[in-house]
């Protein structure tokens, strides 16, 4: 959104911050400056807590206990959230003296998620009188009603959407109760209702002076994290002072847990010295001079530090284990205990995450088979496409581990951009989870499968099911069909906003650095994603232990920029190649011996559009207002170029490629549905059959070069309701992406001469084999930059086919490496170069066709709506 003017002056002024930071602010809370200064200072006050409703209830109940020398138990979910709610509760409960205080985890593998029946003749005969749920129980009704008939009084804290009815409890808090709306606490998670409840108790008690004012919020930081929950409002004032808290911990075993995952460095060895190892410490224990020469701390970052450094050993306990060994090292008060608690908490991860790497490498293996798409016969021309045709992935593994399901099926989700169900175990009760994308409920497509399932859960994002394992299947169809249904008016694409465009000499320390200052970030305020178009790569390096990461150095016209793509190592080829690029980034803060500085991350690369579809921006007067239209061309190439040539001019445009249906085609046709909609496209024949019920307009931009695609063009040409333009203007166009994509024998040598001619002893950096560097050397007539493009990708293949050239990586740097034939090199030993001949040979008879086609009429069918 623009933001005014007047507005980012006035708030510039106010907060001392720059202009670019004011207007982020601005645009981040909707132009409300009262909205943007809470969100530059995260301060947010606490709600009259004895306000909320069943707050009063669950405090007299808490009373009655204290006086009476109940036993109380805290009953939690075991992941990161319930943990801390765990931690929370316990803590308050024995402030205010009740000490018979019991806590009880459901074990994930035995009991799952949920507030159980099962469990209640347990608590009964153990002597407990009154439970607390934690971070579930709103859809524990039985386990409610079995606990009402024994005597047992149940509170509820929770944060999850509530069922068609409320369990019978004493008392319920719950953000999402209509009850709460007016407080405006939707984004609370299960340890932020839990809190509550403890500060009103406290309050009750006359305790809450006696407390430090930011008591507990080191845990709420951890829930919010482990969550995902917003890190706005009432939640950035708990991460805020929590963070601090964590900081400068007075808990073992949070000390530990920084130090063994590496966020604070510990001693020489991460050990304790051993004379102090002989008798329990607790942090207590330490002077504070002894303990600093000890821990080299530093300022926590909310997402690097705690949301995945700290909370993923916390939930590797009940992935893996049991959430006890995650609570008992939060409650623990033995510096050396701690330390060994931590450690063993450190080992489940490395566990948790070799199980979830070869679970994904099966689970990706088995998409493939479905997700390689449409592969073209050698009389169809153009490229393979991949991708998945499915609105959803379900996939069941009997050796998984259902601990881990969650963490692989948000892999899976956004590597495919699906909603992911994954299934472990090979019993008859099968567990699963579900990963969303946005448009998609989750919990509304579980709850309309239903019939299907044992038991679900979960919210709008994720969730979780039980399925008996003769069921699987029939649920992945019932899944499938609802996802299609649920999705059917959304576009499904993964989408990068980005918060503003900068040029190379904007990315400075000052610019940046405040930018960074908006911290934390997460959910609801995400790291500002910034943009640079069109930057010139003029280096490039594969760094990291096993060269995975790729870092990128861009110019501009004063100086240059280096950033970081993690994980990208595969992709430099592809990167650097074009020689100049459109990406996306992030700052983030780095601090190096006491340093701070500013270390930009690669989020996504792209080819520069500003570069691209310029040869096709006249297009837009043949696409009339008054319905919707396809641009056909033969070309995937030419298919993308224009694509782009549309989006820049601002038209709302699709793409599809020859052999995409079912989802693939989804984006496409909703384009196609609405009045305005523009969809490029390499098969419209495949997205149009019989009759359309519409009228729509089809542009021919370039002629069929196939048999088989000129069968299908004619044929839906005489369709009703399809109205058709051959524009011939672009026959020339045509023949150059021909040319580009199976170029002739002496594009071939114009290459090779190019790449023999440069310095560098036979050695290439890629991005000097690039277009920008081919110009006036290699000459395809008419050609734009991304034609010359594909002709240089077509003839260095040809090259790699012949082992002339191949690539290689030296010193870290991504190489061309040119290999001297000895003698005369026959371009027939290429099959893409002698495929090539055949496609160009072939695609002239029947553009010819196709053209005596429009104007006479056709052989055996007439086309008298075809304009020409």
């Amino acid at each position: 959104m623009a933001t005014d003017p007047a507005q980012v002056d006035a708030l510039s002024e106010m907060l001392a911050v720059s202009p670019e930071t004011a207007s982020l602010l601005l645009r981040r809370t909707g132009g409300c400056i009262q909205d943007a200064v809470n969100l530059w200072t995260g301060q947010a006050s606490l709600p009259e807590i004895s306000a909320l409703p069943g707050t009063e209830e669950a405090v007299c109940r808490l009373e009655k206990a204290a006086r009476s020398g109940e036993k109380v138990l805290v009953y939690s979910d075991f992941d990161a959230d319930g943990i801390s709610s765990a931690v929370i509760l316990k803590e308050a409960l024995e402030l205010v003296g009740i000490h018979d205080v019991d806590v009880f985890f459901p074990c994930r593998f035995r009991d799952g998620y949920g507030f159980h029946a099962k469990l209640i003749d347990g608590f009964y005969n153990e002597g407990v009188s009154l439970i607390i749920t934690a971070d579930c129980g709103i859809t524990g009704w039985d386990a409610c009603e079995k606990a009402k008939r024994l005597g047992i009084d149940v509170i509820i804290t929770d944060h999850h959407r509530t069922g068609p009815t409320l369990p019978e409890a004493l008392a319920i808090i719950n953000p999402h109760l209509p009850s709460w709306e007016e407080f405006g606490l939707q984004d609370l998670t299960g340890a932020g209702g839990a809190y509550l409840l403890a500060r009103a108790f406290l309050d009750e008690k006359g305790l809450a002076d006696k407390i430090p004012p930011d008591w507990g919020t080191d845990m709420l930081t951890l829930s919010i994290a482990g969550d995902g929950h917003p890190v706005t409002g009432l939640n950035r004032t708990w991460i805020k002072q929590g963070l601090n808290l964590l900081e400068h911990t007075c808990r073992p075993g949070i000390l530990a847990l920084l130090c063994i995952s590496g966020v604070f460095k510990f001693g020489q060895d991460l050990e304790l010295p051993a004379s102090r190892l002989d008798e329990p410490a607790g942090l207590g224990d330490w002077d504070e001079g002894v303990l600093g020469k000890l821990v080299e701390t530093r300022d926590l970052e909310f997402e690097r530090d705690v949301m995945y450094a700290v909370v993923p050993r916390i939930n590797a306990a009940a992935r893996l284990s049991h959430a006890w060994d995650a609570f008992d090292l939060l409650c623990e008060n033995d510096l050396h205990k701690a330390f060994e608690r931590a450690r063993e908490l450190d080992k489940l991860n490395r566990e948790r995450r070799k199980i979830e790497l070869a679970m994904l490498e099966e689970c990706y293996e088995r998409i493939a088979g479905i997700a390689t798409g449409y592969r073209p016969d050698e009389c169809r021309e153009g490229v393979t496409h991949e991708g998945y045709p499915r609105y959803s992935i379900c996939e069941l593994g009997t050796s998984w581990h259902e601990g881990v399901v969650g963490i692989a099926a948000s892999k899976v989700r956004d590597r495919y951009w699906r909603p992911c169900a994954l299934i472990a175990g090979e019993g008859p009760v099968l567990k699963g989870s579900v990963r969303g994308i946005p448009g998609l409920n989750v919990h509304q497509a579980l709850s309309e499968c239903g019939e299907l399932l044992l038991n679900y859960g979960g919210h709008a994002a994720a969730g979780g099911f039980s399925v008996h394992s003769e069921n699987v299947q029939a649920f992945a169809d019932k899944f499938e069909g609802v996802v299609k249904r649920l999705l059917g008016d959304r576009l499904i694409e993964a989408v990068l906003h980005l918060d503003d465009l900068l040029s190379v000499e904007d990315c400075s320390e000052e610019k940046l650095m405040p930018l960074v200052s908006l911290e934390p970030f997460g959910t609801g305020n995400p790291r500002p994603a910034l943009g640079i178009t069109g930057g010139k790569i003029t280096g490039a390096r594969l760094i990291g232990k096993g060269q995975d990461h790729l870092e990128l150095t861009i110019a501009g016209n004063h100086n240059q920029v280096r950033l970081i793509w993690f994980g990208a190592g595969h992709k430099v080829s592809q990167v650097c190649f074009p020689g100049v690029c459109d990406l996306a980034f992030t700052p983030n803060r780095n601090t190096y011996l006491g340093q701070e500085r500013v270390s930009l991350f690669v989020e996504d690369v792209r080819l520069p559009w500003g570069m691209l579809g310029s040869n096709y921006l006249s297009l837009a007067r043949y696409i009339s207002d008054s319905g919707p239209a396809i641009v056909y061309t033969w070309s995937s190439d030419a298919a993308a170029s224009i694509w782009v040539g549309l989006r820049r001019l601002g038209a709302e445009a699709g793409l599809h490629l020859s052999g995409q249906e079912g989802a693939l085609a989804h984006n496409a046709r909703l384009v196609l549905e609405k009045n305005h909609g523009t969809v490029v496209s390499t098969a419209p024949w495949e997205l149009v059959s019989g009759n359309p019920g519409r009228e729509i307009r089809l542009l021919v931009v370039h002629p069929p070069v196939s048999g088989e695609s000129l069968s299908s063009l004619m044929e839906l040409l005489m369709s009703r309701g399809i109205k058709s333009t051959f524009l011939d203007r672009y026959v020339n166009d045509s023949i150059t992406w021909l040319l580009a994509r199976y170029p002739s024998k002496e594009y071939v040598e114009q290459v090779w001469k190019f790449l023999i001619g440069r310095p560098g002893n036979g050695k290439i950096t890629v991005w000097e084999a690039g277009p920008l560097y081919t110009h006036g050397v290699v000459e395809l007539e008419g050609a734009a930059y991304e034609q010359q493009l594909v002709l240089l990708e077509s003839c260095l293949s040809i090259m790699m086919e012949l082992d002339m050239i191949s690539s290689d990586v030296i010193n870290r740097i991504p190489m061309f490496v040119l290999h001297m034939p000895k003698g005369q090199v026959s371009l027939s030993g290429s099959p893409l170069y002698v495929k090539g001949r055949r496609i160009r040979k072939a695609a002239g008879q029947f553009m010819e066709r196709f053209e005596g086609g429009i104007k006479h009429g056709g052989k055996h069918r007439k086309t008298n709506n075809v304009e020409y």
